[in-house]
């Protein structure tokens, strides 16, 4: 049998448990209803524009070719020119601290001497080389004086190696007027809250270095329903099973997009 002190100290414990997770319903209800106020205008915005140029845009170089994956000062301000809304720009960290556009050290970027480097270089090396042999580089400075000048503008951020965080807390902390039009892309959905508590709202979650656990159907959409996304990206490889994936991912009913075009 049960006492009735035991059934009373039961009863409190089930109403402090229900007290709780009511408080944590409504706090996660308020904090969808926050960020969608913010992450409703990005989204109109990608399914109006359907495309954002990427790494930049494409540009072509001196010797006549076209190179899409430059982040180069003259590919971005060529897609300024056409118009662009929405450009993707990777990003590292120098070894000063300073974040500066680039996909791959060692491929991307010749030094003022015309050596390679394999590691991160300081901020004066890096605007002194150039991209791909011909390119301007392009820093962080640049990119936020061309969204000063154009505030239509709009930035996916993809942050490389592990540069991850940092980068993004120097973006919030040195650019904080220029966030509600930074778009990061996170890689997985345990990084979402970090990104949130810094303040980022519209955010691109990116699937291709997800594990297949975290693509389960079950998973996914149990993740989209706590959160207001900006949209969710698949590599287009994904897409080429008959729209299986596809249609499992609409079904967390965030806007869907694929990567990499670049035509």
């Amino acid at each position: 049998y049960i006492t009735i002190s035991a059934l009373a100290v039961a009863v409190a414990v089930d109403l402090l448990i229900l007290g709780w997770t009511t408080a944590q319903a409504l706090a996660q209800s308020r904090r969808y209803h926050e960020a969608y106020e913010q992450v409703a205008p990005v989204r109109f915005l990608m399914e109006q524009e359907k495309r954002i140029c990427h790494a930049g845009g494409s540009v072509t170089g001196a010797d006549g070719k076209k190179y899409k994956y430059t982040n180069s000062l003259e590919a971005f301000r060529l897609s300024l020119e056409r118009g662009a809304r929405l450009v993707e720009l990777d990003f590292r960290i120098s070894t000063d601290g300073a974040l500066v556009c680039i996909h791959k050290w060692k491929k991307d970027f010749i030094r003022e001497d015309g050596t390679r480097s394999e590691e991160a270089v300081s901020l004066e090396e890096f605007r002194k080389g150039k991209i791909r042999g011909s390119f301007t580089p392009m820093t962080m400075e640049d990119v936020a004086k061309a969204m000063r000048e154009h505030p239509e503008l709009y930035i996916v951020v993809d942050l490389k190696g592990d540069d991850f965080f940092k980068g993004y807390r120097i973006l919030a902390q040195e650019y904080p007027d220029l966030m509600t039009r930074m778009i990061p892309q996170f890689y997985h959905a345990s990084q979402f809250d970090d990104l949130y508590s810094l303040g980022y709202r519209a955010m691109i979650y990116t699937l291709y270095r997800t594990s297949e656990w975290e693509r389960s159907e079950a998973v996914l959409n149990s993740f989209a329903m706590r959160q207001v996304l900006a949209g969710i990206t698949m590599g287009n490889y994904r897409v080429k099973d008959g729209g299986v994936f596809l249609r499992q991912v609409l079904k967390t009913r965030e806007p869907v997009y694929v990567h990499t075009v670049d035509d």
